[in-house]
């Protein structure tokens, strides 16, 4: 069960990782040439990609560094 919900995640994960991306590349692809779009899907996901890290790394300190002071605490 728990390796399922894992695949799940992973799923999931590349999902919201890849979705700006598509639809940046679906509005993109009449407009300019089909080079242009591709490229610029891969920085729009890219940047999404280091926004989406840097959130969970930020919220992962916040409660590692919240343990901790409960722990120094007690």
């Amino acid at each position: 069960m728990k390796k399922i919900k894992i695949i799940v995640a992973a799923i999931l994960r590349g999902i919201v990782i890849l979705a700006p991306g598509a639809a940046f590349l679906w509005w993109t692809w009449g407009k300019v040439s089909a080079l242009f779009s591709i490229l610029a899907t891969v920085g729009v996901e890219s940047i999404y990609l280091f926004l989406f890290a840097f959130a969970v790394v930020a919220i992962r300190a916040a409660k590692d560094m919240k343990k901790k002071k409960e722990e120094a605490t007690t």
